[in-house]
């Protein structure tokens, strides 16, 4: 009997033969944590606060870096044509402007000489400088004797109807014919490169004559001699 039932087994197929299913393993680990995860965000106002806030200033950061990257190229253009304008009233026959590449003082980005031609009538120098509100750009224009010849400013945050003086046309023109070092104070001393302080505005007449004294250092070591 008990060979029959051996030789009953032995001659079944693969398929009779059943084999014990695999149980998947549990999700009860995922579930709790999710489950934390929720109960933590419903009871936590500071956490969701703390996200609303970070996607707030990550979309705000987002739009500011699209609107400078479109409004950088028309910026620096209205910049250019300022510089341009101002190079070309100094020198009405300029027909060509170069940029000196040269190590320039700390407060001057850049160096251009100006021709007519093959003459050189001077230079345009930017530099820039700290005053009461905040940094001054200017543009100083140099003639080939190496005497300011003009100064523009180009931005200005100044005190209006004070800072804002020192700026004035009448004001910057007092530099023009000026070389070498110029001295900026509050009562004059009557010295030959000396430019009187406006009053008030002391400090933003003395960032003016640092960057017009820093432009003058650049035309130097440009190669041309100010006495």
């Amino acid at each position: 009997m008990e060979n029959k039932t051996l030789e009953r087994v032995q001659a079944a197929s693969p398929a009779e033969v059943k084999h014990p299913r695999k149980r998947r393993p549990a999700r009860g680990g995922q579930t709790d944590a999710l489950g934390s995860l929720r109960a933590l965000w419903k009871r936590s106002e500071p956490l969701r606060l703390s996200c609303l806030l970070g996607g707030i200033t990550f979309v705000v950061a987002l739009l500011l870096g699209i609107v400078n990257a479109v409004t950088a190229g028309p910026i620096a253009q209205h910049a250019e044509q300022r510089k341009q304008a101002a190079l070309t009233e100094v020198f009405p026959e300029a027909d060509r402007f170069a940029v000196v590449d040269i190590d320039l003082p700390r407060s001057v980005s850049e160096i251009r000489s100006v021709y007519a031609g093959d003459e050189l009538l001077g230079y345009g120098v930017s530099a820039a400088a700290n005053g009461f509100g905040g940094e001054i750009e200017m543009l100083v224009s140099v003639d080939a004797q190496g005497q300011v010849a003009g100064v523009s400013v180009l931005k200005l945050s100044e005190t209006p109807g004070v800072g804002t003086n020192a700026a004035a046309e009448q004001q910057l023109a007092l530099y023009n014919g000026k070389s070498g070092t110029i001295i900026t104070e509050k009562i004059t001393h009557n010295q030959p490169n000396e430019v009187l302080a406006v009053s008030g505005a002391t400090i933003t007449s003395k960032a003016i004559t640092e960057g017009v004294n820093a432009a003058l250092e650049a035309v130097r070591l440009a190669g041309r001699e100010v006495s």
